[in-house]
Parts: C-alpha cells; structure tokens; sequence
C-alpha cells in the first residue's frame, strides 16, 4: 500500500485503504511533497517519512528513509509503526503455518511441474501419490524421474504429519 504513495501527486491528501486478513483494515491519510509523505493513522498519529533519492542510468528513483533506522528502502512495513524489513522482522507466510500445510503447496507446486495433461485433476488430491504417473513427453527421464522423487519424498513427510486415522485411506 505504501509503495503506491511514490506514484501520488503532491501536495493533496489521499485516503488509502488496506483489507488484510493478517493485520485487519487499515485506512490512513497521506499527504505526499517533494522531500516526503506525511502520515496520519486513524489513531490520529503522523508520521513523516522522507525520501532519499539515488541517480541511476535512466535518471533518479526515490527510496523511503525508514524512520526508525535511516536506511533507505523500497517497501515500508506496519506494525504499529511504519518500518522497513529489517526493524520489523516479520515472519514469512511459510513460517506461520503448520508444516503440513507448508508441504501440501510445495507438493501441489512440485506436481504442476510435472504433471501430465490427462492427470491436471490429480495435481490437488493429496491422498493418491504421484508414484504410478507416466512421464509426459516434453520432460527428459532423468530430470522428470528426479522431480518425482523429490514430489514422493515431501508426500512421504506430509503423510507422517497426518493422524493415524486418515493414513488408511491413503493409496500408496
């Protein structure tokens, strides 16, 4: 949300408004210069972000100056203050979830890879493994027969992660 502030034109407010399942809903007020944005939350806190800018081959870029560190950069980040990465530390989607939900997109992700026209519908079906699919015909036996055996080995530890009583079910 932040980064399209670069693109506003000066010297007028603007409402911008974030709906995100993680943080809930954000609406803030910012009000853009030539040396910077101004801020304000609906909390009624401001915030001054300044810019920096940098010459590169096709003429200037702007950077945001992070207001808790001074370092320029591209993205700021909130969490209670506007930040860059390196003062919030937030944690990547992968490292919130259980493992087993990690493993399911990497196996859906591993399949698409590799996966035949005619077995597109198995590519979601987490139970059936991808041990009996045939190699399609744009893919090279040595690489396709690796990518399954990487798919097989994440399905293998997806499995383990799963109660006892839906192994049953599982065609191996």
């Amino acid at each position: 949300m932040i980064k399209t502030c670069l693109k506003l034109p000066t010297d007028k407010r603007h409402t911008l408004k974030c709906n995100n399942r993680y943080i809930g809903k954000l609406e803030i007020d910012v009000q853009r210069n030539n040396d910077g944005l101004f801020i304000f939350t609906t909390d009624n806190m401001g915030y001054q972000i300044k810019f920096v800018e940098t010459k590169v081959t096709f003429g200037t870029r702007l950077w945001y100056q992070c207001p808790a560190c001074n370092r320029r950069c591209g993205v700021l980040y909130f969490s209670g203050v506007f930040a860059c990465r390196l003062c919030i530390k937030p944690a990547y989607a992968s490292q919130n979830g259980y493992r087993q939900y990690y493993l399911a997109s990497r196996i859906r992700a591993a399949r698409k890879k590799i996966c035949h026209d005619n077995l597109v519908f198995l590519v979601n079906d987490l139970m059936e493994s991808c041990r009996w699919w045939p190699k399609p015909a744009n893919k090279h036996r040595n690489k396709f027969d690796a990518d399954k055996a990487r798919i097989m080995m994440l399905e293998n530890e997806y499995r383990e992660l799963m109660p006892i009583s839906f192994r049953k079910y599982i065609l191996q």
